[in-house]
């Protein structure tokens, strides 16, 4: 299902913690940027080093995250 997004080009982030244990990060986000790089397409893939599967604020208060949206909102 990722080929058809690859192709639209639809621009992915994704802020994932490397210690996550309840989504871990090789298995999705990892895999995603794999997959959609191999597509054509790769994502912004950013990696919170020592979070977990938690409410950091890194994963709310984000500068990289907010110049993706505004980025790809023109």
């Amino acid at each position: 299902r990722l080929g058809s997004l690859a192709a639209a080009r639809v621009p992915f982030f994704s802020v994932h913690g490397d210690h996550d244990q309840t989504v871990p990060l090789p298995a999705n986000s990892g895999a995603l940027a794999e997959r959609m790089a191999a597509l054509g397409n790769p994502i912004e893939l950013q990696v919170l080093p020592g979070r977990g599967h938690d409410m950091d604020l890194g994963f709310f208060h984000n500068e990289a995250l907010l110049a993706f949206v505004i980025r790809c909102a023109h």
